[in-house]
């Protein structure tokens, strides 16, 4: 985690310098300055889109799919 720190920091001074020069990238291509693909378990999957009706309700069906099923309740 300490890279994608370092990496994402190094990226925004980055940007701030010359902020258009790489404003054509999608995130996948800013994501692999941050952190270039390597044999670690961490590894940015490719960029995907689509579309829906309605943003609020999506979001959070992917957010319940992709996080919160695998939150365990704290144990107090």
């Amino acid at each position: 985690m300490r890279s994608i720190e370092s990496g994402i920091s190094n990226l925004a001074e980055q940007l701030v310098q010359a902020p258009r020069r790489d404003s054509h990238l999608d995130a996948r291509s800013h994501a692999l300055k941050m952190l270039p693909d390597d044999d670690s378990s961490l590894q940015w999957s490719p960029v995907a889109r689509g579309e829906t009706a309605d943003v609020p309700k999506t979001l959070e069906r992917l957010f319940a799919r992709y996080v919160t099923q695998h939150s365990r309740p704290s144990i107090q």
